[in-house]
């Protein structure tokens, strides 16, 4: 079979794998915000503002709308789609990669353990970063192909490189894989370190542009970045773990969220390092090193725990050396590519059916939860106050699109009953119609515990009822008797 055919093979798994996992909404959190930030050209309340992503989705929905006008509810299925684009062009430029680093045979079982991971095709159709971020790492990497050759390539890849880094702030620390293969592969010292000046010097510039972006069209962006920095300070802070505890717990997590991307990748990580002592591979060390440089970073960021998508660019790398580790270690007789490719693809498939009820809980009830409280949030009181848990992204984001004067108690950072009660009280006075959501999107109790206890405090204090919102009961507040009502009762009393 020739190459340009199993490109279109893959091509056609990893599509069918992407749509098949497609979440009926959005799903994470930065969802919401990279849909919001592409729906008004603006960067995001996170990291580095991400201004290149949004920026791009802002283009990709004025191209759509001028094609054909498209309902603003609808948005986050085109730019869905489009990353379901990106995922199957992944696809594509990781089975070149293998080809180039590889030989052809562990390049195609490789790619098969690639295209099948669930976390794979869960993320290629989400509106998140990595799939983005993949797409220019891999590009990066082919046109780097591990020296100095030209000036040229050198300078796009780094762009290239540097794009991903805006979207994707960690992949940074990847960034030791394409500079040691240049140090390795290039001949003469000075077309060493011009190669790598050049290439870090792209980076940088594409980064420096990215935070001109932001601070260019987005003003106020400074305010927001420091508001989300002083909440993810203070929600490290009430995990109430020690940092030895947390680091441990992150630990543990970048296994298990390895095993949910491919136990494969993990329970052939022996015959991988096996293998790679004894090809000699020249990627070999550096990918080694970018991997551990970037696990490192990502459990020291202690947000491993909620976000299993970070283990991605790990694995993809390690796919790699998986592929190689497999057909080395496979008997003669059963060393055909496409029969072992196949045998990968049905063990994950086998994983997805075993583990589907859990996956159904996790990711796609969340999905469907929130698309069934967007569609109803219409029907809320336009200057209302609520207190959405775990529904807190899908009450902004239509705050937003919207422009509703609604007041909203974040549930993403933790929160005091006194708060609580204090704005249910001004409210009140107010006369704002509260919305408590339903007892079961409260949030982790574990992690949020004072939120969680001020909820529970909430729904026993106040009388409330099912609203035409979907998954939030209503307060109902008792009227004030004044003096007037007070003698119109008697009277009614007394003349009845």
């Amino acid at each position: 079979m020739k190459n340009w055919q199993i490109v279109l093979i893959v091509l056609g798994i990893q599509a069918g794998f992407v749509v098949g996992l497609q979440a009926e909404f959005l799903t994470d959190w930065d969802s919401y915000l990279y849909t919001y930030g592409g729906l008004k050209f603006e960067p995001i309340s996170l990291a580095s503002g991400r201004w290149l992503m949004t920026g791009f989705l802002g283009v990709v929905w004025r191209v759509v709308n001028d094609v054909r006008a498209v309902p603003v509810d609808s948005a986050w299925a085109v730019f869905s789609w489009t990353t379901m684009g990106f995922a199957v062009l992944n696809a594509g430029l990781f089975f070149w990669l293998g080809l180039r680093w590889s030989d052809r045979n562990g390049a195609i079982v490789a790619t098969a353990i690639f295209i099948s991971s669930p976390m794979v095709g869960l993320y290629g159709s989400a509106v998140m970063t990595e799939t983005y971020a993949m797409t220019c790492l891999l590009g990066s990497l082919l046109i780097l192909p591990g020296g100095v050759r030209s000036i040229w390539r050198v300078a796009v890849a780094g762009i290239l490189f540097g794009a991903g880094c805006t979207i994707r702030e960690p992949m940074v620390l990847l960034g030791v894989v394409p500079v040691w293969l240049m140090v390795r592969g290039t001949p003469g010292v000075t077309r060493r370190v011009m190669g790598v000046v050049i290439f870090v010097g792209m980076v940088l510039l594409v980064i420096l542009l990215n935070f001109w972006l932001v601070w260019t069209f987005a003003d106020h962006w400074g305010e927001i970045y420091k508001s989300w920095s002083m909440g993810m300070a203070r929600e490290r802070m009430q995990m109430g773990h020690t940092v030895w505890k947390l680091v441990l717990l992150n630990l543990l997590c970048l296994v298990v969220w390895l095993l949910v991307f491919s136990p494969i990748v993990v329970l052939t990580i022996p015959d991988q390092i096996r293998t790679m002592r004894k090809k000699k591979r020249v990627w070999g060390v550096p990918v080694l090193a970018g991997v551990l440089l970037y696990c490192a970073g990502q459990v020291a960021n202690h947000s491993l725990i909620f976000n299993p998508r970070f283990v991605i660019f790990v694995g993809a790398f390690l796919c790699l050396p998986a592929g190689l580790a497999i057909w080395e270690r496979m008997p003669e007789k059963l060393r055909n590519p496409y029969g072992i490719g196949a045998g990968v693809i049905l063990i994950h498939l086998a994983g997805l059916s075993m583990f589907w009820g859990g996956l159904e809980s996790y990711y796609y009830e969340k999905s469907r939860s929130a698309k069934e409280t967007y569609q109803t949030l219409g029907e809320a009181a336009e200057s209302a106050v609520f207190i959405p848990g775990k529904l807190t992204p899908v009450v902004e984001f239509y705050r937003q699109v919207y422009s509703y004067d609604w007041k909203i108690l974040y549930g993403g950072w933790d929160f005091s009953d006194k708060e609580v009660i204090q704005a249910i009280e001004q409210s009140r006075g107010d006369g704002r119609a509260v919305y408590v959501v339903e007892e079961r999107y409260w949030g982790e109790k574990p992690y949020r515990e004072t939120q969680y206890v001020a909820l529970e405090n909430v729904w026993n204090r106040y009388r409330h009822y099912a609203s035409s919102v979907s998954h939030f009961h209503r307060i109902v507040f008792p009227k004030e008797r004044t003096p007037k009502d007070m003698m119109r009762r008697v009277m009614e009393f007394l003349f009845s």
